[in-house]
């Protein structure tokens, strides 16, 4: 007895070619290479940002300081 055709028992699917697939593939390729880049360069837009806070914590004050707050005198002996 044969199983009915609605249950889709009687008959194998097909594969689908492979050359249908192959612009999904070089397009998803493309997209993660676009994706990769796109990380490296906000990384690297972060990385820039973040160094020039530090510059500026870093950098001289355009006063000098104070009597108070200015470091002791080192004596060389």
């Amino acid at each position: 007895m044969k199983a009915p055709a609605r249950l889709g028992g009687a008959r194998v699917p097909a594969p689908p070619p492979v050359s249908d697939h192959r612009w999904r593939r070089v397009l998803l390729r493309a997209l993660g290479i676009a994706v990769a880049m796109l990380a490296l360069l906000a990384a690297m837009a972060w990385l820039d940002h973040a160094e020039g806070d530090l510059r500026q914590v870093r950098a001289a004050p355009a006063a000098p300081l104070s009597p108070t707050f200015a470091p002791p005198p080192t004596t060389v002996s």
